[in-house]
């Protein structure tokens, strides 16, 4: 086998398609440096399947891929492509039938990898295995690159093994080794999983077993527990059926009783109206003496009103006169207190006007002494003011100096900082691939970003078909419980009408119905389910009809006559189709026009006639002809000398309004049942459609998230790279500009530097001592700023003293000021007092005259008042009698009303529990015919001592056995079976596992025993071929192989070698142009034993002399009849054994190109 051809396209420096020939043994690659000649060997490394980045001079493996140039954009896709000749078969198994052998490998930028055998899609795995034996591989000992041949011989004990096992044909058998150790743990794995699971399942059997027990005791149980609960439902409807006896008793008497009390009512509102009626004619007595009485009082009280309002203003005028008096002498009081007041306020601001003089003529001295100071002080200042300005300006100009030269010198330092710091930063912000890499993530991020909005406009559509779902099954479940609720609530009703109907019409009395039965009469209808009475009558036709409502409806009563002697103690009606009885003409409506029926009702209704109120029925009786009567809307019936009042005494009151509720509450039940079964129907079509499309809506939200981390992973990435490209390009140009800005500032900086040197020492010279002047200056400060304080604080304590003074003269001003006006305010209220005491005149006799007359016609009307109250007391005590009467009346009848309410209420709650114990009993029934069985039949087959207690107690000892028995897992028995048979299988499988492991076990073993046969021999003749290569490249010396370890499986291969003349002890100890030889022989050494098809050299003769690259070619010659060789090299002996040269030129920058020379095709047309 041998390597026809290398094809290569888009990988590294090769973008164009490029074909490198391989026509003989030995080709010889040459090229300056960086132009790409490695490349070639990175590419036939690559597609026999490298993946690591590293070992193929990348960091990622998308840089394999050409990623553009100064003049070319970065393409997509790299793919090389090698063309192999196996006419020997050298690949044998399945492609040792072709004759050519196509392997080739493509990378997209995206990741994607893929190989292809001969065009066909193959796997990594699949061109590894191809070469395992051969030698080849992208690690093995046929591919030698730069500084791989010294690499190789410094290799660690375990790393030059590798070498010798692909020599020996052993890597396919350690990768055999490797599958089957991994069989084996995964085998062992599972023989665990499967030792876990049947020690799991066989606690699981063990529990099952005493479920499966549970179970029985559960069932045997729980069959005892429904037969207690049948007999005691048995036992139920025996109470029932006694208790609904009794109340039938209990409800005849509330009747009777409620009978009387209603007599009883009418007999008090008759009294009580006669008592009424007197009561008014004495009402209308009261009240015209109680206005006489009233007309009375009010002209006594305008009297006594009179008597007080003269007495009041007598004793008005004494008090007034009193208090002006006695202001009179507080107001002379004040005034003459006041005025002494004055007098000291005036005595005290004179000795305050002498105290103020003296105190400022103090003051003028002290400001005169203050100012004599101050202007001492000023001369001193200006004094000094000059010593300073001619001593401190040479200091100063000094001080200045040297700190501008401190500052001049660290900037220069900063500056010389900053431009090295700048320099190395501009260094590092050198941008590589950026706007490729900027291009390709923007229209990702277009392609997600256009999926998310998609994605999302469906979410949206998404939501609101959802919420519409969701509002429309909400709507639904309402509607449906309301249905229901109504539906419950209807037969409810329905359950309680029909028993009342039921027991109205007599259905429940056992000898008539076992009559009818006999007759054939059972499902006959009655009278009161087949008329249809207009609203309001029903009250009327109940009245009339009465017993006909439960009369049997039939064709003819003939049948039935002879048989009617069998009714001992019940009564029956029965109607039948005979010929309509003809009724006279009348003018007005008769009842018979108020019902509907199929069954012909005029001989029962046909001769009443209807009114719409009492007054106009009674007026109508004596129109009546013979046979005639009338009847109200209310159900008062009457005829000529007659009237009759229906009541509520009867069962059968309201039972023509109940059978008509009770055939609306059946339409209804009807009609809800559809409703429920539709709104049911279209409830679970929604809530299939809900479910659907949360569904897919879930669906589509996780595939938006994906989407959308996606997007944001990229868009954090896309604008990372932004930033950091804007900054880098940004910086740079601003380090560019901050370089040349430094390079200005540091000529400046030194330029100014010089200057302030010399003005240092300029400064320097100028300054002298001017010592002696400051010190006598500053102790005439001292004693001047000593003297200047002490009259300050005189003039402060003098000026302190006259504002005291000011300050009290001006408050006794103001004081004096704010008496003489107390003093005129108090004169002129006197003089208001003086006049209010003239004017006020005291009490004389006139009004007491006024006051005694006043008080004789007072005591006249007290004495006319007391006959006439005495006159209206007797009225009301009569009034009184009456209303007692009446009142005593009312509470009888309230009395009796409640009672009457009362009894009312318990005759309807006895009807309510009778209907309710009616209910219970055929509730019970139905229980019981569920379970499959009647009541007569339990209680036939029942002993003779059941009572409900005992048999309660039973069932709750039977519930408490079954409760104890806890949870119960009622399928436990089947389940039991099928674990049991689930773990027969499970043996089996564990001995199927035991048993190939067993045989994994021995397989492993035969690898171990062939691998160390064929490494074992393969060393020997390595080592054999070694030995003999070292000398013949070195001209002498000796070099073997040794290995580090007994066991042949695991041990590592040491090299040793020593040049001819050296007795080194370490291979370390050897030059590199040593070491490669050494390299070059052991490699040697195994192609002899092995020869890979070829052997790719890159630069090995790179390190050695002329003399060791003669004998190195030579050696490479030698072994080209046996082994194809592809080499790269600088040195022109190497390329003179070349018989075909590769040239590899880059005229375009970053482009490879291929120019191919055969030698002896040349040589020969060199020599014609």
């Amino acid at each position: 086998m041998r390597l026809e051809k290398i094809k290569l396209s888009g990988f590294k420096s090769f973008v164009e398609p490029t074909t490198i020939p391989l026509p003989v043994n030995l080709v010889g690659i040459v090229g300056p440096n960086g132009c790409g000649k490695s490349n070639i060997i990175d590419a036939v490394r690559w597609v026999m399947g490298e993946s690591s980045a590293k070992n193929l001079r990348g960091g990622s493996m998308a840089d394999v891929i050409f990623n553009g140039s100064s003049s070319r954009k970065p393409i997509g896709k790299a793919s090389v492509e090698l063309i192999f000749d196996n006419d020997d078969g050298t690949i044998g198994g399945e492609y040792s039938k072709y004759s050519q052998l196509s392997i080739k490998r493509q990378v997209t930028r995206d990741g994607q990898s893929t190989y292809l055998l001969n065009g066909t899609k193959c796997r990594r795995r699949d061109i590894t295995d191809i070469f395992l034996g051969t030698g080849l591989g992208p690690r093995s000992y046929a591919i030698i690159e730069q500084g791989m041949i010294s690499r190789l011989i410094e290799a660690k004990p375990e790393e030059l093994r590798v070498f010798l096992e692909e020599a020996a044909g052993v890597s396919k058998y350690k990768e055999r080794r490797h599958e089957t150790e991994i069989r084996m743990r995964h085998t062992g794995e599972n023989l665990e999983r499967l030792n876990d699971l049947r020690e799991e399942l066989g606690k699981q059997l063990e529990k099952l077993k005493r479920q499966a027990k549970a179970a029985e005791t559960y069932k045997r149980l729980k069959a005892d527990e429904r037969r207690y609960k049948c007999e005691l439902l048995a036992l139920h409807w025996k109470n029932f059926d006694e208790q609904l006896q009794v109340q039938n008793l209990e409800t005849l008497q509330y009747e009777s009783e409620l009978e009387k009390m209603i007599t009883e009512q009418q007999r008090l509102d008759i009294s009580t109206e006669k008592a009424r009626s007197y009561y008014k004619t004495c009402q209308l007595n009261v009240d015209g003496v109680q206005a006489n009485f009233y007309e009375l009082g009010a002209e006594i009280a305008r009297v006594e009103q009179n008597i007080s309002h003269a007495k009041s203003l007598h004793k008005q005028a004494e008090q007034e006169l009193f208090r002006a008096s006695k202001e009179q002498s507080r107001y002379i009081s004040s005034i003459d207190q006041d005025k002494k007041q004055l007098t000291e306020f005036h005595q005290e601001k004179i000795k305050i006007k002498a105290k103020k003089a003296e105190t400022t003529a103090k003051e003028l001295l002290a400001i005169s002494h203050q100012d004599k100071t101050n202007s001492r002080n000023h001369v001193w200042q200006s004094e000094w003011e000059q010593f300073i300005n001619l001593a401190s300006e040479p200091k100063e100009q000094l001080k200045t100096h040297q700190a501008r030269l401190r500052f001049l010198e660290q900037q220069q330092q900063q500056l010389l900082k900053r431009q090295q710091r700048l320099k190395q930063e501009s260094e590092q912000l050198k941008d590589e691939g950026v706007c490729e890499s900027l291009e390709r993530s923007q229209i990702e991020i277009d392609q997600l970003d256009k999926q998310s909005k998609q994605m999302q406009r469906q979410l949206d559509q998404f939501d609101e078909d959802i919420t519409a779902a969701r509002e429309l099954n909400q709507q639904l479940n309402q509607e449906i419980s309301q249905s229901r609720t109504e539906l419950q609530s209807a037969s409810g009703r329905i359950a309680a009408l029909e028993k009342i109907v039921e027991h109205a019409t007599g259905r429940d009395r056992l000898e008539l119905a076992k009559w009818l039965e006999e007759q054939g009469l059972n499902g006959a209808p009655r009278l009161i389910e087949l008329i249809e009475v207009e609203n309001g009558w029903e009250n009327a036709v109940e009245m009339v009809l009465s017993e006909f409502l439960e009369a049997i409806c039939v064709k003819t009563p003939k049948p039935f006559l002879g048989q009617l002697n069998g009714l001992l103690n019940e009564g029956v009606a029965i109607i039948d189709k005979a010929v309509p009885v003809t009724i006279a003409p009348s003018n007005h409506q008769r009842l018979l026009c108020k019902v509907k029926s199929p069954w012909p009702l005029g001989g029962l209704l046909g001769t009443i006639l209807c009114a719409e109120s009492l007054d106009d029925a009674y007026l109508r009786v004596s129109q009546l002809k013979d046979g005639e009567s009338i009847i109200t809307v209310d159900g008062i019936w009457m005829g000529r000398g007659w009237l009759i009042k229906g009541g509520q005494r009867s069962a059968k009151s309201g039972l023509l309004q109940k059978e008509k509720e009770l055939k609306q509450l059946r339409k209804k039940e009807v009609q809800l049942v559809k409703v429920t079964d539709e709104g049911n129907q279209a409830l679970q079509i929604s809530l299939s459609q809900l479910q659907a499309l949360e569904n897919d809506r879930v669906s589509l939200r996780s595939k938006q998230n994906q989407n959308l981390n996606l997007l944001t992973s990229k868009k954090s990435k896309q604008a990372g790279l932004v930033a950091h490209f804007e900054q880098n390009r940004g910086r740079r140009e601003k380090i560019q500009q901050e370089l040349e800005e430094i390079n200005l500032e540091e000529a400046d900086t030194t330029q100014k530097q010089k200057i302030s040197l010399a003005q240092i020492e300029e400064t320097e010279l100028k300054t002298a001592g001017f010592d002696d002047d400051r010190v006598c200056l500053i102790t005439q400060r001292d004693e001047l700023k000593s003297e200047q304080e002490s009259a300050n604080q005189h003039v402060r304590e003098l000026r302190d003293a006259i504002h005291s003074l000011t300050s009290r003269f001006d408050s006794l001003k103001a004081a004096e000021n704010f008496t003489i006006k107390n003093i005129e305010r108090a004169e002129a209220q006197l003089k208001q007092v003086e006049q209010r005491i003239a004017e006020i005149k005291p009490p004389g006799d006139e009004s007491e005259i006024i006051i005694a007359n006043q008080e004789t016609e007072h005591r006249s009307m007290m004495q006319k008042k007391m006959s006439v109250e005495e006159a209206l007391q007797q009225a009301r005590r009569e009034l009184s009698i009456i209303e007692n009467s009446i009142r005593e009346n009312s509470e009888k009848r309230a009395h009796l009303e409640l009672a009457i309410n009362r009894k009312r209420e318990a005759l309807e709650k006895a009807r309510i529990s009778q209907e309710g114990r009616i209910v219970h009993r055929e509730t019970v029934v139905q229980q019981l015919k569920e379970q499959g069985t009647t009541p007569q039949v339990v209680i036939g087959t029942m002993v003779e001592s059941a009572n409900t207690l005992e048999w309660q107690e039973q069932i709750e000892r039977l519930s408490g056995k079954i409760g104890r028995l806890g949870t119960i897992n009622l399928v436990a028995i089947e389940e039991h079976e099928a674990l049991s048979e689930r773990m027969t299988y499970l043996g089996e499988q564990h001995d199927d596992l035991a048993q190939s492991l067993t045989m994994l076990e021995q397989a492993i073993s035969k690898i171990d025993q062939e691998t160390k046969a064929l490494f074992k021999e393969t060393f020997e003749k390595v080592n054999a071929g070694f030995q003999q290569r070292f000398p013949k490249l070195f001209g002498g010396g000796r070099a073997y192989l040794s290995l580090d370890d007994r066991d042949l499986l695991s041990t590592g291969v040491s090299v040793m070698a020593s040049p001819p003349g050296k007795r080194n002890s370490s291979i370390q100890l050897l030059s590199g142009g040593e070491k490669a030889l050494t390299a070059v022989a052991l490699v040697f050494s195994i192609f002899d034993l092995n020869p890979a098809p070829f052997c790719l050299l890159d630069e090995v003769d790179a390190p050695l002399d002329d003399a060791n690259v003669t004998r190195f070619s030579e050696l490479v010659k030698e072994m080209s009849s046996s082994v194809q060789f592809l080499f790269i090299s600088h040195n022109k002996a190497t390329m003179e054994i070349a018989q075909h040269l590769a040239g590899v030129t880059m005229s375009e920058p970053g482009i490879s190109r291929m120019v191919s020379v055969d030698i002896d095709e040349a040589v020969k047309l060199a020599e014609l």
